[in-house]
């Protein structure tokens, strides 16, 4: 895909954490992006990446900004997919999103990918909120743009896979928000994991952060330190050791492809998290009176069916 004109006229930036999947996720976004078009990001907490982001997209002379998180295997056609939306969404569209597929809430969801206009971006930075204050700052920040007028667009198109090949550390410590953050689903989840960890070490990492997450009553951090030593003595007491760096190229589109094509999500935890992405409607759309017309039956439905 080097020679699609789309990878020459967008800048993309994958924000790292130092989770185990920097440089796996770098690489096969450099296997269809040229080299030039793809910077690192990597500052703490959470909140100091978000302003890096939009600095370096304003900055940047592309119309359109992709943005990935570090733990994120993107699907390169779902990435094109996604650019021809934004190029198709009027002006005051500032946001467009696709869906990831999740490893540890096993279902499809929105997570770590997305594509900015840039120079709205670079305006975004003053919504921004202070470090432990947000359990969702990104969201939070671009909901702030909803005030001045403008609008995000969520799409059906599934982009890439989240949370895989992660260190253990970085899932407990994911866990630890996960039981905060979807609680709704915190049973299902949890059950999910059980059912997993003879077969695969990594949900007895997220099982000791539900743990850990449990015992907690404090203000969240997004932040990889966060717990650091609390979430080393519990793995050192379950017998999990460091994994071992993930080479770049040990993630190639074939193997995200092939998973994808093959997928199928937990249905009782999507219906139940967040059933609109079953069934694909999107989000935040503009609002033609058409698409209020079939919001307002939807919602309808909703009502009825309770």
């Amino acid at each position: 895909m080097n020679d699609q004109a789309w990878t020459q006229d967008t800048f993309w930036v994958v924000r790292s954490a130092g989770e185990r999947t920097v440089a796996a996720c770098t690489e096969l976004i450099r296997s269809f992006v040229p080299a030039h078009r793809v910077v690192q990001v990597e500052e703490r907490p959470f909140a100091k990446a978000i302003d890096k982001t939009f600095r370096l997209a304003a900055a940047s002379g592309c119309e359109w900004t992709f943005c990935i998180d570090a733990d994120v295997f993107v699907h390169a056609e779902g990435m094109r997919q996604l650019y021809e939306i934004a190029a198709k969404v009027p002006d005051n569209v500032w946001f467009v999103q696709g869906l990831t597929v999740d490893k540890f809430i096993p279902i499809i969801r929105t997570a770590g990918t997305g594509i900015y206009r840039s120079k709205v971006a670079g305006m975004a930075t003053i919504g921004i909120p202070e470090d432990g204050t947000a359990l969702r700052p990104e969201d939070v920040t671009r909901r702030s743009m909803l005030t001045r007028g403008y609008q995000m667009y969520r799409t059906p198109i599934v982009v890439g896979l989240h949370d895989f090949e992660q260190y253990y550390h970085d899932i407990a410590r994911k866990t630890f928000l996960h039981y905060h953050k979807h609680h709704t689903v915190r049973p299902e989840m949890q059950g999910y994991w059980r059912s997993q960890q003879a077969q695969d070490a990594d949900f007895r990492a997220a099982l000791l952060g539900a743990e850990l997450g449990e015992s907690f009553a404090d203000n969240l951090l997004i932040d990889r330190e966060f717990k650091r030593q609390e979430i080393a003595a519990g793995l050192e007491r379950i017998g999990l050791a460091p994994k071992e760096p993930l080479a770049p190229g040990a993630i190639d589109a074939d193997y995200v492809t092939h998973f994808l094509e093959t997928y199928r999500p937990d249905t009782a935890i999507q219906q139940k998290k967040y059933p609109q992405y079953t069934d694909y409607q999107l989000m935040y759309p503009w609002l033609t009176p058409q698409r209020r017309f079939v919001n307002s039956l939807r919602r309808l439905k909703q009502r009825l069916t309770r």
